[in-house]
């Protein structure tokens, strides 16, 4: 099983992936958030910094474009390309109304020829990099996905990563799971299903609702559980569902690099997808994924993603440390105590959702309300410390119980 990360702008830049990938194991690749394209064709000081490979280090990282204009895109393409990456996704999911209005992100699904165009734009042009897709079901209809798919099938996609519901939908639901087996029958690409992953029991879900899929992406629920991957790939490896796995460098192209294999050509000359590829399985039962060369290796870490029975579930005193991590590269990159703290208080939105919900009154209780009224590094400091002094005990197998707002009052405490 392979298991990627979702971006979530304001939470998982650099500074949390360092973080992560240093004290968690399970996560093969990081996708960054969305850098959005512009007739001006430059790359932020944000963007640059965000995607730069010296902040990556020691992690597969996958950068996202948003765009709707292809040439446009090219240019980004590059310029990723040339800083070393290998790797890019492009965002046809984004609900966001600040997003679609623009045409972009997962408005471009309601125009199947104008989206067919955008991809051809860009592959007929062969720019030298892997491309995936992230797409959502459709507009309105899940059943939408099957048309999509129909032009989905016409590119060589490195991947195609389908989150489980509509734009109409944004996050709202449980997605549309049931469809997955369908999906993963018509899709030509390697498939990765994207929604509402918060437990290895919604993982497993997964497997047994199509035993082939190899592939999830995971946001919230990682944000919420740094160590959700840890804890499915231990869960499957101990059920005899998985076997210990590694796939590290994936996301940059290391100097003369290249990918292996036979090229398997598909429709529309494009060029070709690599052997084996096709919804995540080799089209040979059995057969083993092509070997990375030395030249794709070198360089590149790779992420041990060997859970095992023995893989524990996330402790307090785990979970605390991860914060103090994410805090102090915080610190050390931001502008004082306002960004600072606010990057942290979205983060706890999505903690504070692991722990049983303290009686008013109780040490934990004021803690968490000093989080959240935090405007001090000695504020916050003092609070954390606090919370974790006498913690809440933590709910192990329950949901998300929070609604699919992102900041939920924390941000503006």
């Amino acid at each position: 099983m392979i298991i990627e990360f979702a971006p979530l702008e304001g939470i998982t830049g650099f500074v949390f992936r360092r973080a992560h990938v240093a004290l968690f194991s399970g996560v093969s690749d990081y996708y960054l958030p969305f850098i959005a394209t512009h007739a001006t064709r430059t790359l932020k000081t944000k963007e640059r910094e965000d995607a730069s490979p010296a902040n990556n280090a020691g992690l597969s990282a996958v950068p996202q474009l948003l765009s709707k204009n292809a040439d446009d895109c090219l240019w980004y393409l590059d310029a990723l390309r040339r800083m070393g990456y290998r790797r890019v996704n492009l965002n046809l999911g984004c609900p966001s109304p600040t997003v679609t209005a623009k045409g972009k992100g997962a408005a471009m699904l309601g125009d199947a020829e104008g989206l067919r165009r955008f991809l051809d734009g860009i592959f007929s042009k062969e720019p030298g990099i892997r491309i995936s897709v992230k797409t959502r079901l459709g507009i309105e209809d899940p059943s939408e996905i099957f048309g999509l798919l129909s032009v989905y099938n016409r590119f060589p996609l490195d991947e195609l990563i389908v989150h489980g519901r509509t734009l109409a939908e944004a996050y709202r639901g449980a997605g549309h799971p049931e469809l997955l087996p369908e999906i993963f029958g018509q899709c030509k690409a390697p498939l990765c299903y994207n929604g509402n992953v918060f437990l290895p029991d919604d993982a497993e879900r997964l497997r047994e609702l199509c035993p082939g899929l190899e592939r999830i992406m995971i946001g919230r629920g990682l944000i919420r559980n740094p160590a959700l991957a840890r804890e499915i790939l231990g869960r499957m490896e101990a059920s005899g569902k998985t076997t210990p796995a590694a796939r590290g460098g994936y996301g940059r192209i290391p100097e003369g690099g290249g990918s292996p294999g036979r090229i398997l050509e598909v429709p529309g000359g494009y060029g070709g997808i690599p052997e084996g590829g096709g919804s995540g399985r080799s089209r040979e039962a059995g057969a083993a994924s092509p070997a990375l060369s030395a030249a794709e290796l070198s360089g590149s870490c790779i992420i041990s993603t060997s859970g095992s029975a023995a893989s524990p579930a996330l402790s307090a005193a785990e979970l605390s440390r991860f914060l103090d991590a994410v805090y102090q590269g915080y610190r050390e990159t931001l502008p004082g105590p306002v960004p600072v703290l606010g990057r942290m208080k979205e983060l706890w939105y999505y903690t504070e959702d692991l722990f049983r919900t303290p009686e008013p009154g109780t040490s934990a209780f004021r803690a968490l309300r000093g989080l959240k009224k935090a405007r001090t590094f000695r504020d916050y400091e003092t609070a954390k410390a606090a919370f974790f002094a006498c913690p809440p005990e933590m709910e192990e197998g329950t949901p998300w119980k929070k609604n699919a707002a992102l900041t939920g009052g924390w941000a503006k405490a």
